[in-house]
C-alpha cells in the first residue's frame, strides 16, 4: 500500500466447511507492515446475509481470488 494513500482494505472472508477464509486473511495481514495493518479490516461472515451484502456494497473495487468468488 502507499503511504500517501489514505484507503482502508476490507478483506471479507467467508468461511464454510472446510475452507477458512478468516484464517487466511490473518495470514495475510500478518505479511503486512505494521502500517499497512492498521489500515485492513477482516470482515467474517456471521451468517447475516444482508450485513455482508452491505459491506460489499461499500467496496470501490473487488478483488475476488476464488473462482466462485463474485457468484
Amino acid at each position: 500500500m502507499r503511504q500517501s494513500d489514505t484507503n482502508v482494505v476490507h478483506i471479507l472472508a467467508l468461511s464454510v466447511g472446510k475452507f477458512n477464509d478468516a484464517a487466511v486473511a490473518e495470514d495475510i495481514m500478518e505479511l503486512c507492515s505494521p502500517s499497512d495493518r492498521n489500515r485492513i479490516k477482516c470482515i467474517s461472515f456471521d451468517g447475516d446475509v444482508n450485513d455482508y451484502m452491505k459491506e460489499i456494497q461499500r467496496c470501490e473495487k473487488l478483488l475476488c481470488t476464488r473462482f466462485h468468488a463474485l457468484v
